[in-house]
C-alpha cells in the first residue's frame, strides 16, 4: 500500500510544471480548498502562498468558469462536458459552464497546409481544393475550421487539428487523474461526485475527439439513420479527403440556435421546429441508441428550409438494451405519475452516491 502511494506521488511530480500551474490557478480562483488535506507537501505550500482575494468577489460558478478558461483546452472541454450534466453539478454551475468558449490560438496557414498535405498524402493542397480560405471561420479547443471548395465544386468545411494539441491533452489527462485520486481520498463533499469515475469517462470522450476518423464514422452512421429525413441535416463527410487530423465535410450554413429570435418566426413555427427537433433526438436515443452527446446551442442551427442542422459529431453516446428499456419504463412512470416506479428504475440502473 505504501509503495502504491509513493508511486502515485512520483507520477504526480513527473509533470510538476504543469501541475503547479493547475494547482496555482485553482487556488487563485478559490476553488481548490479540498487540496488542503493532501499529504503532498509542495501542493500544501503552493496553496498557502496563493492569495486570490480579488477573485473571491465573483460567484463560485464564475470563478470555476474563469479557472477552466485560463487552464486551456482540456479543462475547457471538461467544463463543456459538465455543462450538459446539470443533474451532476446543479443548474447554476451548468448554466455558467455553458458560456465556456475555447481560447486556443489559431494556427498559421503554413501549418494548416502542412498538416493537410501530410494527412492526405499530396504535394500541394491545390490538388484537392479549388479554393481554400487562409483565415479560419472558427477556432475551437481541439481544431480550427477553414472554408474551402473542392476541385469538383462542392463547398466544404475543413477541420484541422491544432498543432501539438494531442500531447498537451494527454499530459493534462494524466494530471487530472492524479488530482482526481487526491480528491477521491481527501475531497470531503467532493467525493460524492465520484471524481475519478468522472475523469475516466471524460478521458474516453476526449481521446475519441482527438481522432477525426471516429467523427467521420459517426457522421456516416447518422446519415444512414436519417436517410431521406427532411427534419435534420448533418454534414456529409468526404472520406477520401480526411484523416486522423483533418476532416473534410460539406459546409452547413444556417442561423445559430442562439439567434433563433432573429428569424421573426411565429409562435407556431417555433413550436413546430422545437417539436421536430425533439423528435430527432428522441429517435437518436430510443430508436437508434446512438445519439449526438454535445447538443449545446453552438452545435445546432436552423437551416434555410426550417430543418435542424447539427455539427460537431465527435462526441456521441450509445444506449445498451438494458438502459434503453429502463428509459422507456421511466417515461411510463412519469406519464403515470408513479414515483415509486421511477425510484425503483433509477435504483436498478446503478448505485447513487
Amino acid at each position: 500500500m505504501k509503495l502504491n502511494n509513493m508511486n502515485a506521488q512520483e507520477n504526480t511530480r513527473n509533470s510538476s510544471g504543469r501541475l503547479r500551474e493547475i494547482v496555482s490557478t485553482l487556488t487563485k480562483y478559490g476553488i481548490a480548498n479540498w487540496l488542503k488535506d493532501t499529504k503532498i507537501e509542495w501542493i500544501k505550500k503552493q496553496l498557502k502562498d496563493a492569495s486570490g482575494k480579488d477573485m473571491l468577489l465573483n460567484s463560485r460558478e464564475e470563478r470555476i468558469r474563469l479557472a477552466l478558461t485560463e487552464l486551456g483546452t482540456t479543462f475547457i472541454k471538461l467544463g463543456q462536458v459538465l455543462s450538459t450534466r446539470s443533474d451532476l453539478i446543479g443548474t447554476d454551475l451548468a448554466d455558467e459552464l455553458s458560456k465556456l468558449q475555447a481560447s486556443t490560438p489559431k494556427d498559421g496557414i503554413a501549418y494548416v497546409r502542412k498538416c493537410i498535405k501530410r494527412e492526405l498524402g499530396v504535394k500541394d493542397i491545390q490538388e484537392v481544393f479549388l479554393e481554400f480560405s487562409t483565415k479560419p471561420i472558427a477556432s475551437a479547443s481541439i481544431a480550427q475550421v477553414h472554408k474551402a471548395v473542392l476541385k469538383t465544386g462542392e463547398e466544404v468545411a475543413v477541420k484541422v487539428m491544432h498543432y501539438g494539441i494531442e500531447g498537451k491533452v494527454m499530459e493534462d489527462l494524466k494530471i487530472l487523474k492524479q488530482l482526481a485520486k487526491i480528491a477521491q481520498a481527501h475531497g470531503g463533499p467532493l467525493k460524492a461526485y465520484q471524481p475519478l469515475q468522472v475523469i475516466r469517462q471524460f478521458s474516453r470522450i476526449l481521446l475519441d475527439e482527438l481522432d477525426f476518423r471516429k467523427e467521420l464514422t459517426n457522421l456516416e452512421k447518422f446519415a444512414l439513420n436519417f436517410e431521406d429525413d427532411d427534419r435534420v441535416v448533418l454534414p456529409k463527410p468526404y472520406r477520401q479527403f480526411s484523416g486522423k487530423e483533418v476532416l473534410v465535410m460539406s459546409f452547413l450554413e444556417g442561423t445559430s440556435l442562439q439567434k433563433i429570435d432573429d428569424l421573426e418566426w411565429s409562435q407556431e413555427q417555433k413550436s413546430d421546429f422545437t417539436e421536430a427537433s425533439a423528435e430527432v433526438f428522441m429517435e437518436m436515443m430510443f430508436r437508434d441508441r446512438f445519439y449526438h452527446a454535445d447538443p449545446h446551442p453552438g452545435n445546432l442551427f436552423v437551416m434555410e428550409d426550417g430543418s435542424l442542422g447539427i455539427i460537431d459529431c465527435g462526441m456521441i453516446g450509445r444506449l445498451d438494451s438494458r438502459i434503453n428499456e429502463a428509459f422507456e419504463e421511466l417515461i411510463i412512470g412519469v406519464a403515470q405519475k408513479d414515483g415509486e416506479h421511477i425510484k425503483n428504475i433509477i435504483l436498478n440502473l446503478g448505485a447513487l452516491p
